[in-house]
């Protein structure tokens, strides 16, 4: 199987060969998964880490049971049970690197029809892969002097924060000021979260219309507090920007993602849009979440 220092899967056939392959076989376990460590990389640059994360396969087909049924949705994605977003350091010899790149891809049983289904089958059958999990490959450049034959290594990994929702609720054009309550899904910590207000505003021209398309610019802003104040509560519109257009009229693909804003005079009044429209909605869903580590931070420490 070729590796290279730069790139990723689809392009690990390029570039230079590893000096070494160092066979690690270490498992540990993060959260509801199964991290194996099946081997480092030694280079000229750097080092390249690879990891397989086993998934529970009921949980996935579940998963695409309720795919196929509910459709695409950013709270679905996060029930994903392939999905692996992770902040991960290495060390050798006791000197962490430096990180430079990563790149996954989950391997499960419907791969076969897939484009990449020969590199799938190669990482399989190297590391010895069954079932469903994700392959996960990082780059991590010498921090000083290059070390040919560590004797130690160390992994530490934390999870990227999500949000997750905790409360939904609707503005319309006969806004009226209103609290609700919502609870940290994880310290199980109340907060109150004060909805001052909810105007129509529109984007700026400049940034709604070029030569080529024309974008939305109709939107919602909305003005809330948070009691006690807590960083991690977000507010965010459910449904997506309507799709640009074209200069025929025509809809294209893509849309304009949500702009955060905060009131310059007092930190603790945050003022988020809406979704954008090409004409004003009369109403809006919103949901609240707390963007959160789903898993505690994990180290592990080996010898190689």
């Amino acid at each position: 199987m070729n590796v290279a220092f730069e790139g990723n899967f689809r392009s690990s056939d390029k570039g230079e060969a590893p000096l070494r392959k160092i066979e690690v076989e270490q498992s540990f376990t993060w959260g509801e998964k199964v991290i194996r460590i099946p081997a480092i990389y030694i280079f000229e640059k750097g080092v390249v880490l690879d990891l397989c994360v086993q998934a529970d396969e009921n949980k996935f087909n579940a998963f695409m049971k309720k795919l196929k049924s509910d459709g695409e949705s950013e709270e679905l994605d996060a029930e994903n049970p392939l999905a692996f977003s992770a902040n991960i350091t290495l060390a050798l010899d006791g000197k962490t690197l430096i990180s430079k790149q990563s790149c996954s891809m989950a391997w499960h049983p419907n791969t076969e029809a897939e484009p990449m289904a020969l590199k799938y089958e190669e990482l399989c059958e190297e590391y010895g892969c069954t079932g469903v999990g994700v392959f996960w490959r990082g780059s991590f450049a010498w921090n000083g002097e290059k070390v040919s034959s560590p004797k130690q290594s160390a992994l530490d990994i934390s999870a990227c924060k999500t949000p997750v929702t905790v409360g939904k609720f609707t503005t319309s054009d006969s806004f009226e000021p209103f609290e609700i309550e919502v609870m940290h899904p994880q310290t199980k910590k109340a907060h109150l979260v004060a909805v001052e207000g909810c105007k129509d505003e529109l984007f700026d021209e400049k940034i709604a219309f070029n030569n080529r398309f024309e974008f939305p610019r109709c939107y919602k802003a909305l003005s809330y507090r948070v009691s006690p104040p807590c960083e991690d509560i977000i507010i965010q519109d459910i449904a997506q920007s309507d799709h640009p257009k074209s200069a025929d009229g025509d809809c294209i693909g893509g849309a304009i993602g949500l702009i955060y804003m905060h009131d310059e005079a007092d930190n603790e009044a945050v003022t988020v849009s809406s979704s954008a429209h090409f004409e004003p909605a009369k109403a809006v869903d919103w949901r609240i979440a707390f963007n959160i580590a789903p898993y505690p931070d994990g180290h592990i420490a080996f010898n190689l």
